[in-house]
């Protein structure tokens, strides 16, 4: 999503960023949260979905689904750059593909933008 983002960015194309809850950057590092902050800064919109931040994994994950399941509800289309590995995007790339058709979702590989 950051690489998103500052692709965006880059080619002067507006974006809104949708957090899934506030302050979720609260343990990374100051180098990560500041360059993630700085795109918060130049995003049309920042929409965050939950103002509580959550106590267990499982409310994180919950949280993350949540936003996920807001994304698909809310876009036309979907770009999703993965290698077909990690069950989490799958898992996403399902649900976009539920909601938007197979047809209005974009895979693309690492190995094709590398």
């Amino acid at each position: 999503e950051t690489l998103a983002a500052e692709a965006a960015r880059d080619a002067g194309v507006p974006y809104v960023a949708v957090l899934a809850f506030a302050g979720f950057d609260g343990r990374w590092p100051d180098t990560s949260r500041q360059r993630f902050r700085a795109l918060l800064d130049d995003a049309e919109e920042t929409i965050t979905l939950q103002s509580k931040q959550p106590q267990t994994k499982e409310d994180v994950a919950g949280a993350f689904r949540r936003r996920d399941s807001w994304l698909a509800k809310h876009a036309d289309e979907a770009v999703v750059v993965w290698d077909g590995d990690d069950p989490l995007v799958g898992r996403v790339v399902r649900s976009l593909q539920n909601e938007l058709g197979e047809e209005e979702v974009w895979l693309v590989s690492p190995a094709e933008v590398a």
